[in-house]
């Protein structure tokens, strides 16, 4: 086993040369070429066309054979100094020449991949290389960390060479000590401590930190069996959100800690935790619950749950990720909806966040099947968007302005509907305003162009279509102007529009009162909802656009939402989590169709409402015809299910809500409280809700007593 810590001392050595070269020079290969993998990974954000990419492909798959052949002469030319070093007798000639052999093939290798990167590099235009160089900028720079890992290799060479005079050592600790040189090697300095971890641990040298350890920043705990394997962070990611898999996630609270979370509701805190993920293990996150429902400390449901990896320690990252987040999944049925609206729109190569499915365990107690969504936040700009000092803001539960209506020149009078959530966002406050006034104030014969201009048009259509399709209601395209962010590119000066908490679809009636199939039309594509929305009005009053529109949606719909097809997706979505599902401890429906009892219940009627939505917007997109009223429908009947006046109090609230809003008055506080009757419906509590809506009433200047079922229209 000596051999082991000489090669690990020598490739110490020449990696402390190569490191003190770089930190005097920089590195080259970092500053100013980018590896192929980051531009196939990030091609949409970079701006690769397909053929560029191919291009890319065959490089790698001409010199690929060779690379690998000089790493397979790296490994054996290691394996040979191994040998030489672990004689009685060390040759120290034969040994320098071996160890000048395994460099040379070093250098070839690296010269190999500056050959690829170079070529690469010539064939990008200046801005695809400015947007690359993002993505391909990834440095271990943790101050400290050299010092750490020499410590620590230090009590692990100890302790071994001690062991070897009464005996072998531990064959674990040796084949973790084989992967050391290895990633040493690649420049893996995180994962090779992780190794040296692991092998303290096997022999019993978990010991309290000596003083200049505790004050040496934490590493972060790594997957090891990815990492050995290749697996980058940004691949490792992909595993995470894979679509095939479900993932399983085990959560360790403390009592007290798990204590203290139910106690604040409906006041969401942090409180620290565990958190796993195959082999990978943070012993320190954060998590909250999320979202209003699980706010509400009567939740009959799952509750939803937010994960922090930044929240103790703002340098931590889960493979490039601050946050992930767990949805019920169940609330409004999103265990269905979201995975298939998001992968439609990344199919499309539109910058969406991902998901897929999760089984979740809280202190080993199993809490069902979640849906695993990405969040959108830092993190996601610089993996998912052009430059990652773009502004971003995002709109949650409206406010004045958050349906994009002028509202004057005052940036402060949005700034409760937008919510800054990058530091450059707060500098962009006033080219938010002046965005919005150009929805509100150009010209009609000069809209077109000046939206084209300054928004991502054509990307902003696809996602209008799709939200229609599928029934996602609760967006600024549909009924609720909120659940969307705002990203502006300062490269291109325009605006993108990120749809957001894709809970709700594919569903003809929801809460009884949203007729999403009967009053949302495929050719005119502004949701019947009575509100101001100006961006979607004035697309739709365009013949230009409107035309422009009508096109996009004929090829989504044909491509994407073609029943069988959509139904074949959810088919083996269901298969998937089916067996889950089946022991999930939470009822087994969804609250926007209450009707909709167990989750076979629920997969038929969300087949039946795209069979329904695809024959509808056909015969829509072929003969527009004149664009239809807005009609208040009734919200009773064999649809709604709801009593009559309570449905009389929610079309009353709804009208005035309205005409506020038109005035530019803040109805963020209505908003909130009308967000907390569906669940009270859901759990048959029809008294509590028409209480409630009394006291809404009352905000929006409306005598409760004035309401009954017979009420005439407004």
């Amino acid at each position: 086993m000596k051999c082991q810590w000489l090669c690990v001392s020598l490739l110490t050595v020449c990696g402390s040369i190569v490191e003190a070269q770089q930190q005097q020079y920089g590195d080259p290969l970092q500053d100013l070429l980018i590896s192929p993998e980051v531009l196939i990974h990030h091609q949409t954000e970079i701006g690769l066309p397909d053929r560029q990419v191919e291009q890319i492909r065959a490089l790698l798959e001409k010199v690929g054979p060779k690379i690998h052949e000089l790493q397979q002469r790296a490994n054996s030319s290691m394996g040979r100094l191994a040998q030489l070093l672990s004689a009685d007798k060390v040759d120290a000639e034969a040994a320098v020449r071996q160890l000048d052999q395994f460099l040379a093939i070093e250098k070839e290798q690296r010269l190999h991949h500056l050959r690829i990167m170079i070529q690469i590099r010539n064939e990008l235009t200046p801005t695809q290389r400015k947007a690359a160089l993002k993505f391909g900028q990834v440095r271990i720079s943790e101050a400290g960390l050299e010092q750490r890992l020499k410590a620590k290799l230090n009590r692990v060479e100890t302790e071994l060479q001690s062991r070897a005079k009464t005996g072998p050592p531990p064959s674990d600790a040796v084949g973790l000590m084989q992967k050391f040189p290895v990633l040493m090697q690649n420049g893996q300095t995180r994962e090779a401590e992780l190794v040296l971890d692991r092998v303290i641990g096997t022999l019993g040298l978990d010991t309290p930190p000596s003083e200049n350890e505790r004050k040496m920043p934490p590493v972060r705990p790594i997957d090891l069996t990815l990492t050995a394997d290749g697996l980058a962070a940004a691949e490792a990611q992909d595993e995470f959100y894979r679509m095939d898999e479900v993932q399983t996630i085990q959560l360790r609270i403390a009592p007290e800690d798990m204590q203290r979370l139910m106690a604040a509701l409906p006041k969401r805190i942090y409180v620290p935790a565990t958190f796993q993920w195959r082999d990978v293990t943070f012993d320190k996150v954060a998590v909250r619950f999320k979202g209003n429902s699980s706010a509400n400390p009567n939740q009959r449901h799952k509750r939803s749950f937010l994960i922090k990896f930044s929240e103790y320690d703002k340098d931590v990252r889960f493979f490039g990720l601050r946050r992930v987040s767990f949805d019920n999944g169940v609330q409004f049925g999103s265990i269905f909806s979201e995975p298939i609206i998001t992968e439609i729109l990344r199919d499309q190569g539109l910058p969406t966040h991902r998901c897929n499915y999760a089984r979740i365990f809280l202190n080993d107690q199993y809490q069902g099947v979640y849906v695993n969504v990405e969040r959108i936040d830092k993190s996601f700009v610089e993996q998912h968007l052009p430059d990652a000092d773009g502004a971003l803001f995002k709109v949650d539960e409206g406010g004045p302005g958050c349906n994009l209506q002028f509202l004057g020149d005052d940036p402060s009078v949005y700034r409760t509907a937008f919510e800054a959530k990058s530091d450059s966002a707060k500098k962009a406050r006033a080219q938010l305003v002046d965005f919005i006034r150009m929805i509100n104030q150009t010209k009609p014969g000069e809209f077109a162009a000046a939206l084209e201009a300054s928004m991502e048009l054509d990307d902003f259509l696809r996602v209008s279509a799709v939200m229609l399709f599928s029934g996602a209601f609760d967006q600024l395209t549909g009924w609720g102007p909120h659940n969307y962010y705002l990203y502006h590119d300062p490269g291109r000066d325009r605006w993108r529009y990120l749809p957001w908490d894709l809970d709700v679809g594919f569903c003809e009636n929801a809460f009884g009162r949203i007729n999403v199939l009967a009053g949302w039309h495929a050719a005119w594509p502004v949701a019947p909802s009575g509100r101001i929305n100006p961006l979607m009005e004035r697309i739709t009053a365009d013949p230009t656009l409107l035309k422009k529109y009508r096109q996009v949606a004929r090829t989504i719909l044909d491509k994407y939402f073609e029943p069988e097809r959509l139904c074949g997706i959810i088919d083996a979505n269901y298969e998937l989590i089916k067996e889950d599902l089946q022991s999930d401890p939470f009822p087994h429906q969804r609250v926007t169709v209450p009707g909709d009892r167990g989750y076979d219940g629920i997969v038929e009627s969300i087949k039946t409402f795209m069979r329904k939505r695809y024959v509808s917007a056909v015969e829509q997109l072929d003969n527009p015809g004149l664009r239809p009223e807005i009609v208040h429908r009734p919200a009773g009947g064999r649809n709604g299910g709801l009593p009559p006046r309570l449905a009389e109090q929610i079309r009353r609230i709804e009208h005035a809500a309205g005409q506020m809003q038109k005035a530019g008055q803040d109805i963020l506080p209505i908003q909130k409280m009308m967000r907390k009757v569906p669940p009270l419906l859901q759990q048959g509590k029809t008294d509590e809700a028409e209480q409630m809506l009394d006291q809404v009433l009352q905000m929006v200047g409306v005598k409760p007593d004035e309401v009954n079922a017979d009420s005439p229209p407004d």
